[in-house]
């Protein structure tokens, strides 16, 4: 029942699979692996149900070390068609970055942003159209 959506790798030996799997729910998640002299092993991941009420999912997961030079990365799947960009946006310094949008299936979307940092309590997800109209941010204000 599961589905892998997209494989990122990071470096030579780190990589993240994002994967849907479940029926209803749904769920959609990602997997660390690391690759040894043994081949690639699972080192550790996150899932949630989809979030259908809103227009995309968010989820936030920490490498703990274990991914060089990212401290944990943010990523959910986009249900809305009109949504364009995903941007992460610190509250404190006003400071966004952009998040990568996959296209995977039949025409189902995820977005996702490698980080240099911990999670930060004052970071905002924003989607927008094509236009740069705000569609939805998470946490809203």
């Amino acid at each position: 029942m599961a589905r892998v959506a997209h494989i990122e790798k990071l470096g030579k030996k780190n990589a993240i699979v994002f994967y849907d799997w479940g029926t209803y729910p749904e769920y959609f998640g990602i997997a660390q692996l690391k690759k040894t002299i043994f081949g690639w092993h699972f080192t550790g991941g996150s899932t949630s149900a989809e979030p259908r009420e809103h227009k995309f999912g968010w989820s936030f997961n920490g490498f703990n070390g274990d991914v060089p030079y990212y401290a944990g990365m943010y990523y959910g799947k986009i249900y809305d068609p009109g949504i364009a960009s995903m941007w992460i946006k610190s509250r404190s310094s006003g400071k966004e970055l952009p998040c990568q949008i996959i296209e995977y299936g039949a025409g189902e979307r995820f977005w996702f942003n490698l980080s240099e940092e911990e999670e930060g309590p004052d970071s905002v997800i924003l989607a927008r159209s094509q236009t740069g109209e705000l569609l939805e941010q998470y946490p809203s204000e």
